[in-house]
């Protein structure tokens, strides 16, 4: 467990064992974590060859994501689901009081790739949660 604190917020990182070896089939969380950030937080990310997907569940606050040029505005409960293949910006707007808390994973996997195309395909690349409280306990856990 990885934990640091800074003038951009707070964060807290897990690593888990990479077991690619064992082959792409594995559906597998690579990273994890947890952030509270604030108006200094902001991750830019061009499409990545390791096919990790990320998926942020907002639990507190507003932050936004950027995706092929469209805004998505991410408030408490809701979800992002970004394929690997897509670059990406999130960030929280500028503003002294503004916070965002989420929780993040990165995800790998034949069938972790394929679930997430079709959910994306279905609901976007963000939409709110009815059981946010479970899944960010599961994401925790």
């Amino acid at each position: 467990m990885y934990e640091k604190s800074g003038v951009f917020g707070k964060t807290r990182l897990g690593y888990v064992p990479d077991i690619c070896k064992y082959g792409g089939s594995l559906d597998r969380v690579t990273y994890c974590g947890w952030h509270a950030c604030n108006e200094l937080y902001m991750i830019m990310r061009k499409p990545t060859g390791t096919g990790e997907s990320l998926i942020i569940l907002t639990t507190d606050g507003v932050g936004e994501l950027l995706i092929r040029g469209k805004r998505y505005v991410m408030r408490k409960n809701s979800m992002a689901i970004i394929p690997f293949t897509l670059g990406h910006t999130y960030y929280v707007q500028p503003g002294p009081d503004n916070i965002w808390k989420f929780n993040w994973m990165h995800v790998a996997g034949n069938n972790c790739t394929k679930i997430i195309d079709e959910i994306t395909r279905r609901a976007g690349f963000t939409f709110r949660v009815n059981a946010a409280e479970q899944i960010n306990q599961d994401m925790l856990d």
